[in-house]
């Protein structure tokens, strides 16, 4: 597909996140490209994988603005509410608290525009898996390991991330950490 090897072919050094998703519709129709992924917050990109069932109620109590019926656009709404300016290293905590107001499973990767050289990984109740490949000093994550085996090659080693966490990876430290986030805290 043209439009798909447009985009690959334009990566760069520069690149630091490249966000794909396959998305089974939950709610809203994947005709509105609005509810397809990656989402757009006002400074948040992201996918998520999962279902949320308080969405409505959340973006009405907190009077967040809605661009498509999608579920899933509520967590990034409320990615774009932490401050990342002021947080002296409280930005996981600052994302549990956010995050603890939804009701569902999540597995979602985020990149908040004010911060681009991280990527936000959030696991509740939904099925992560991650690859580390190391000649392209890129992660790779998957909702299953199968996908990533067919992509990499059935030797390769995957690894499921533990559930009821938030992980927090620097693009800038790829190389020393591997596949290890720079912080995590659990959920």
């Amino acid at each position: 597909m043209q439009p798909y090897q447009d985009t690959l072919d334009a990566l760069g050094a520069e690149t630091t996140c490249l966000l794909g998703h396959t998305r089974l519709p939950t709610k809203g129709s994947r005709w509105n490209n609005d509810n397809n992924h990656p989402l757009v917050g006002s400074h948040t990109i992201g996918a998520h994988n999962g279902i949320i069932y308080n969405d409505d109620e959340l973006f009405e109590s907190l009077h967040l603005p809605r661009q498509g019926e999608v579920d899933s656009e509520i967590l990034f709404r409320l990615l774009d509410t932490v401050d990342t300016s002021s947080l002296n290293g409280r930005y996981l905590p600052a994302v549990k608290e956010k995050v603890g107001l939804l009701e569902g499973r999540v597995a979602s990767l985020a990149v908040d525009l004010r911060r681009p050289t991280q990527l936000l990984v959030l696991k509740r109740r939904n099925p992560l898996c991650l690859r580390h490949e190391a000649s392209l000093m890129a992660l790779f994550f998957s909702s299953r390991y199968v996908f990533l085996r067919k992509a990499f090659g059935h030797s390769v080693r995957t690894e499921a991330l533990p559930s009821r966490c938030a992980y927090l990876f620097e693009s800038e430290r790829l190389l020393e950490l591997g596949k290890r986030p720079t912080s995590l805290l659990p959920l």
